[in-house]
Protein backbone atom coordinates (compact mmCIF):
# COMPACT_ATOMS: atom_id res chain seq x y z
CA UNK A 1 0.00 0.00 0.00
CA UNK A 2 1.16 3.24 -1.06
CA UNK A 3 1.61 5.71 2.28
CA UNK A 4 -1.86 7.58 3.15
CA UNK A 5 -3.80 6.08 -0.03
CA UNK A 6 -6.80 4.36 0.07
CA UNK A 7 -6.61 0.73 -0.50
CA UNK A 8 -9.34 1.07 -3.41
CA UNK A 9 -7.45 3.99 -5.59
CA UNK A 10 -4.15 1.29 -5.37
CA UNK A 11 -6.19 -0.92 -7.64
CA UNK A 12 -6.83 1.93 -9.79
CA UNK A 13 -3.79 2.79 -10.66
CA UNK A 14 -1.88 1.43 -13.91
CA UNK A 15 1.52 1.72 -13.02
CA UNK A 16 5.41 1.20 -13.70
CA UNK A 17 7.72 0.78 -10.55
CA UNK A 18 11.44 0.81 -11.63
CA UNK A 19 13.05 -1.98 -10.46
CA UNK A 20 15.74 0.34 -8.77
CA UNK A 21 12.88 1.67 -6.10
CA UNK A 22 12.58 -1.68 -5.13
CA UNK A 23 16.28 -1.90 -4.17
CA UNK A 24 15.64 1.94 -2.53
CA UNK A 25 12.42 0.49 -0.61
CA UNK A 26 14.95 -2.41 0.87
CA UNK A 27 17.28 0.23 1.92
CA UNK A 28 15.74 2.50 3.40
CA UNK A 29 13.87 -0.16 5.60
CA UNK A 30 17.03 -1.82 6.59
CA UNK A 31 18.49 1.64 7.63
CA UNK A 32 15.18 2.14 9.48
CA UNK A 33 15.52 -0.97 11.03
CA UNK A 34 12.17 -2.64 9.36
CA UNK A 35 11.61 -6.45 9.83
CA UNK A 36 12.56 -8.03 7.03
CA UNK A 37 9.40 -10.13 6.66
CA UNK A 38 7.41 -7.20 6.42
CA UNK A 39 10.00 -5.87 3.52
CA UNK A 40 9.68 -8.72 1.56
CA UNK A 41 5.81 -9.35 1.72
CA UNK A 42 6.08 -5.31 0.46
CA UNK A 43 7.81 -5.86 -2.51
CA UNK A 44 5.78 -9.03 -3.23
CA UNK A 45 3.16 -6.98 -3.57
CA UNK A 46 4.32 -4.11 -5.93
CA UNK A 47 5.65 -6.73 -7.69
CA UNK A 48 2.24 -8.55 -7.72
CA UNK A 49 0.54 -4.93 -8.40
CA UNK A 50 2.66 -3.13 -10.86
CA UNK A 51 4.65 -3.76 -14.04
CA UNK A 52 8.66 -3.24 -12.80
CA UNK A 53 10.72 -2.30 -15.37
CA UNK A 54 14.67 -2.82 -15.53
CA UNK A 55 16.55 0.17 -14.27
CA UNK A 56 19.42 -1.83 -17.11
CA UNK A 57 16.98 -1.09 -20.00
CA UNK A 58 18.55 0.65 -22.48
CA UNK A 59 16.27 3.04 -23.12
CA UNK A 60 16.08 3.93 -19.08
CA UNK A 61 20.31 4.18 -19.43
CA UNK A 62 20.46 6.69 -22.39
CA UNK A 63 17.75 9.14 -20.80
CA UNK A 64 19.09 7.99 -16.96
CA UNK A 65 23.05 9.91 -18.58
CA UNK A 66 21.29 12.64 -20.35
CA UNK A 67 19.66 13.81 -17.14
CA UNK A 68 23.12 13.40 -14.97
CA UNK A 69 23.17 16.61 -16.88
CA UNK A 70 20.81 18.05 -14.22
CA UNK A 71 20.18 16.20 -11.46
CA UNK A 72 23.67 14.78 -9.28
CA UNK A 73 22.02 11.24 -8.11
CA UNK A 74 22.03 8.73 -10.28
CA UNK A 75 19.36 6.88 -8.61
CA UNK A 76 16.98 9.33 -9.03
CA UNK A 77 17.81 9.58 -12.61
CA UNK A 78 16.70 5.88 -13.50
CA UNK A 79 13.83 6.85 -11.26
CA UNK A 80 13.11 9.91 -13.92
CA UNK A 81 14.53 7.85 -17.20
CA UNK A 82 12.26 4.71 -15.80
CA UNK A 83 9.10 7.32 -16.03
CA UNK A 84 10.25 9.18 -19.61
CA UNK A 85 10.72 5.52 -21.18
CA UNK A 86 7.17 4.59 -20.22
CA UNK A 87 5.62 7.74 -21.36
CA UNK A 88 4.32 7.60 -17.95
CA UNK A 89 3.36 10.12 -15.31
CA UNK A 90 6.23 10.56 -12.52
CA UNK A 91 4.36 10.70 -8.69
CA UNK A 92 7.80 11.18 -5.89
CA UNK A 93 7.97 12.74 -3.26
CA UNK A 94 12.19 13.51 -3.74
CA UNK A 95 12.78 17.06 -3.45
CA UNK A 96 15.38 17.51 -6.00
CA UNK A 97 13.34 16.24 -8.85
CA UNK A 98 10.01 17.96 -7.24
CA UNK A 99 12.83 20.82 -8.01
CA UNK A 100 13.38 20.10 -12.16
CA UNK A 101 9.69 19.39 -12.56
CA UNK A 102 9.09 22.29 -15.06
CA UNK A 103 12.22 21.24 -16.94
CA UNK A 104 11.39 17.45 -16.94
CA UNK A 105 7.82 17.69 -18.21
CA UNK A 106 9.08 20.16 -21.11
CA UNK A 107 11.95 18.37 -22.40
CA UNK A 108 9.98 14.76 -22.05
CA UNK A 109 6.85 15.67 -22.11
CA UNK A 110 6.21 13.45 -19.13
CA UNK A 111 3.86 14.87 -15.97
CA UNK A 112 5.43 15.07 -12.23
CA UNK A 113 3.58 15.40 -9.38
CA UNK A 114 3.99 14.43 -5.58
CA UNK A 115 0.85 12.44 -4.07
CA UNK A 116 -0.21 15.33 -2.31
CA UNK A 117 -1.00 17.07 -6.34
CA UNK A 118 -2.92 13.80 -6.77
CA UNK A 119 -5.12 13.43 -3.70
CA UNK A 120 -6.18 17.19 -4.42
CA UNK A 121 -6.59 16.50 -8.34
CA UNK A 122 -8.91 13.23 -6.88
CA UNK A 123 -10.81 15.73 -4.51
CA UNK A 124 -11.43 18.28 -6.96
CA UNK A 125 -12.69 15.26 -9.79
CA UNK A 126 -14.67 14.13 -7.29
CA UNK A 127 -16.63 17.53 -6.29
CA UNK A 128 -16.72 18.72 -10.20
CA UNK A 129 -20.03 17.94 -11.46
Amino acid sequence: MIAGMPEEHLYKLNATVSELSLFELQAKAAKLGIDPKHVTEAVDAIISSFKVLPFYAPEVTRIANDLLKRLNDYVDCIIVATAVAMNETLVTEDTKILENKKFIEDKYKIKVKNYKSMAIQDFIDEISP
